[in-house]
């Protein structure tokens, strides 16, 4: 019997879905570089470099061009985001394919085609959780993904975050 064998294991298997995927990305993605903070910043930016705060308060029709180059450049961004994050779940898949593996109180054995990656719980540095998805981090932006769907029964999903919420901190 091995150190990777326990009496405690949950598996998991799957292909990562690309809702998935753009919900990991996103998650990951900094708080600064979101829209809800992008979005004023450039909208405040364009105010300034154009008709200055002062103007805008009295005449406030002289923003109507800078919410209008505000509002394409958010619905560029958007497009691009999407699809470059399609892009990437698309490479993803191909690269990584189907995965699976076992969840123990050892830690984590995570398999793809191409490699076998196996970590002591002592290794990783931070969990998030969703109602849906975790994502526990080995490194800042080095990470295992676990969707609802890698999970065969609600049991063996509440058993495994159950686990990790006991074995890594919160971050």
């Amino acid at each position: 019997m091995s150190k990777y064998d326990a009496v405690n294991s949950i598996s998991f298997s799957g292909i990562v879905s690309m809702n998935e995927f753009l919900r990991i990305q996103r998650m990951c993605t900094p708080v600064w570089a979101r829209w809800y903070v992008f979005s004023p910043c450039v909208l405040s930016s364009l105010v300034l470099l154009g008709a200055g705060w002062s103007k805008a308060i009295s005449e406030p029709t002289s923003l109507l061009s800078d919410l209008i180059l505000t509002a394409f450049i958010l619905v560029a961004v958007a497009a691009i985001t999407r699809y470059s994050g399609v892009k990437a779940w698309r490479r993803m898949t191909l690269l990584v394919g189907a995965i699976r593996g076992v969840a123990t109180d050892w830690g984590i054995e995570w398999t793809t085609a191409n490699t076998t990656s196996k970590f002591e719980w002592s290794k990783f540095v931070k969990v998030r959780q969703e109602r849906d998805l975790s994502l526990v981090f080995y490194a800042a932006r080095g990470l295992f993904y676990f969707p609802r769907s890698f999970f065969t029964s609600e049991h063996e999903w509440h058993q495994f975050n159950k686990l990790v919420r006991s074995r890594v901190k919160k971050g």
